[in-house]
């Protein structure tokens, strides 16, 4: 009989079929850490929508007041309007693209800091180099994931 399975090594089998199931199906995504953003899966947000996720979330980090957030709402807005045109641009490379994109974010950060207390201006500071360390390492070449040469 040692040929033909026993009922208790089918039965051990098929739990562990399953607890494997259930813990890969059980395992959750990982939450995105606070400043980053989630893989989208869905079309891009609207200008007006991006307008009003960046004015949050600055809000939510320098604690703005209602007067800082109407003078950041038109900064923010022309510089969506004009990311989008860059985006929408055929005639530029990526690199073309990237390189738009920084200027008109430099250009706006002044502006933006212009509405902002020293201290909020600090905090926005360390967000930035957090934001920028964050980049550099997802850009950084990732170790060879490939198994060892079996000898």
């Amino acid at each position: 009989m040692r040929g033909i399975p026993t009922l208790r090594s089918l039965g051990f089998a098929g739990l562990l079929a399953l607890g494997l199931a259930a813990a890969t199906a059980q395992t959750p995504n990982p939450e995105p850490q606070p400043g980053t953003q989630a893989p989208t899966t869905g079309p891009r947000p609207t200008p007006e929508e991006r307008v009003k996720q960046r004015l949050q979330y600055l809000s939510q980090e320098l604690n703005l007041s209602d007067d800082q957030k109407e003078k950041l709402k038109p900064i923010l807005e022309d510089e969506v309007k004009q990311m989008r045109a860059v985006y929408e641009d055929t005639s530029l490379t990526p690199d073309q693209k990237r390189g738009k994109m920084e200027q008109i974010h430099k250009a706006a950060m002044p502006q933006i800091e212009g509405a902002l207390t020293a201290g909020q201006k600090e905090k926005l500071v360390k967000i930035r180099d957090q934001a920028k360390e964050r980049h550099q390492k997802r850009r950084e070449p990732k170790p060879d994931d490939s198994p060892a040469p079996k000898n």
